[in-house]
């Protein structure tokens, strides 16, 4: 045990207690304190526990960001203003041994109050930064939202579709399927989904669950097992984005999109319809 875990021993233990919790009945609180040492539970949730580690330890540290990422992405993001970006610079000498002295004095000597000085320090500081990290955390922090429900699936659902228009077509049935749905809500004669009531924005929202969420899990699976790849990068006149899609054929095929029409000499998919709808037809 020792010689796998090394000094990450005590997580796995913190992990088995956490799990143990899930089993009532079985285990009290003595008995917790000491579970790996009597060998207190089976093979297969051991090897639960193993796996789930390893899965979470290599899960967070594709997440983890430099000082200077997570500063840059926030920036570009919004979450901190230029002037906030300006003081967090004068404030981190320690960016000159990061960056070297002439990066470093570019970056102390833009003029931040003046026009397009945010565009400047994505220059500056572009190839310090992992776009394709920065957009695999926010994709998967979007699909967690959708999985567990947290307040602002419906918003997330809706920006999936957003990313499906531009270029993540892997969002086919998140986004066109189920985003669109919400975007548009036609089933209460309406056009948009700030004029839904309450109560109507709870009952369509609940009719596209649980399958929402079994999308939300699958599409975060393949994102994890790297059988989707994001790039980081646009291209093309519509600078869409770019990504390695590594899936099988069978998992490529939509789950909520039934073709009702194919060309009969080519093949080619002629009308496509979602299986959703017939639930949310107008009343």
């Amino acid at each position: 045990m020792d010689a796998a875990f090394g000094d990450k021993k005590c997580h796995f233990f913190d992990e088995a207690r956490r799990f143990l919790k899930c089993i009532p009945g079985r285990y009290g609180r003595k008995g917790q304190r000491s579970i790996i040492k009597k060998r207190a539970f089976l093979p297969c949730e051991r090897a639960y526990l193993l796996k789930s580690i390893v899965f979470r330890k290599n899960d967070i540290k594709m997440e983890k960001f430099s000082k200077i990422e997570s500063q840059f992405f926030k920036l570009i993001e919004g979450e901190i203003s230029v002037k906030k970006f300006e003081e967090w610079v004068y404030a981190s000498e320690w960016l000159e041994r990061e960056l070297g002295q002439d990066r470093y004095f570019e970056l102390i000597s833009l003029n931040y109050n003046q026009e397009g000085s945010k565009s400047r320090v994505v220059n500056i500081l572009e190839s310090y930064v992992d776009y394709a990290k920065h957009e695999r955390k926010k994709i998967i922090s979007l699909l967690n939202s959708i999985i567990q429900k947290n307040g602002n699936e419906a918003v997330n659902l809706m920006k999936c579709y957003e990313y499906y228009c531009d270029g993540y077509f892997f969002f086919e049935d998140l986004g066109l399927g189920i985003g669109l749905l919400l975007s548009n809500p036609n089933k209460y004669e309406v056009e948009h989904w700030h004029e839904l009531t309450e109560r109507q924005k709870t009952e369509l929202l609940e009719s596209v669950y649980p399958k929402a969420k079994e999308l939300a899990l699958e599409l975060r699976g393949w994102l994890e097992k790297e059988e989707i790849i994001l790039t980081g990068k646009r291209s093309g006149p519509l600078k869409r984005w770019e990504y390695t899609d590594n899936r099988s054929e069978a998992d490529r095929q939509s789950r909520l999109w039934k073709v009702v029409s194919r060309d009969p000499q080519t093949g080619e998919v002629r009308a496509k319809q979602n299986i959703l709808l017939n639930e949310n037809k107008p009343q």
